[in-house]
């Protein structure tokens, strides 16, 4: 689901400018009267920009695959609830809401994938810093198999992720389509 528009390499480059010291973010957020602040120093800030990365590069992708599901809802269900003297909330609830449910598990499927495989922006913006508390397991693999030449380790973790990464997408997936089922959609 990662539509790339820019290069994380890029958009990353910008955010490190604007977080200089004296300049863009810092020269706002030390106007308002808290201390300087970079990423490579401060925790909570660097968990920040790294969700607000994360969440910016992907609200677009999502964006259009809720308005394609919009589109794909027969028009004559909301006719017909029209017709049964259905409001707002209940066509949004019996005709919206189902209608968008596929598109929904496929978003939160690909959502919860790439927010586990996580890699460019946190080798970018803190490179794992500061101290290690932003180290993914993504960059632990990379820097295993080709900083440390530790092919076992890497294909040990990289094994580790793909089942962190399936599990839950197979849990989530059996879950929404046995309560499918039940509901008889």
């Amino acid at each position: 689901m990662v539509f790339a528009v820019t290069s994380t390499v890029a958009i990353t480059q910008v955010l490190a400018i604007l977080v200089l010291p004296g300049q863009g973010f810092n020269k706002l957020i030390e106007t308002l009267g808290f201390g300087s602040m970079t990423l490579e120093t401060s925790f909570p800030w660097s968990v920040f920009f790294i969700m607000f990365y994360s969440l910016w590069r992907g609200i677009g992708p999502a964006a259009i695959l809720w308005l394609a599901g919009l589109q794909s809802i027969d028009p004559v269900l909301y006719e017909a609830a029209d017709i049964d003297g259905a409001g707002r909330f209940e066509k949004f609830r019996y005709v919206t809401l189902p209608g968008l449910k596929t598109i929904g598990i496929y978003i939160i499927i690909t959502s919860i994938i790439s927010s586990l495989q996580i890699y460019e922006t946190v080798a970018f913006i803190t490179g794992g810093g500061p101290l290690g508390k932003t180290r993914v397991l993504s960059l632990t693999i990379l820097e295993d198999a080709f900083y440390n030449f530790d092919f076992g380790m890497a294909g040990a973790s990289g094994l580790v992720l793909a089942i962190i990464i399936f599990i839950p997408s197979a849990l989530f997936y059996i879950y929404s389509n046995k309560k499918e089922r039940k509901e008889g959609y």
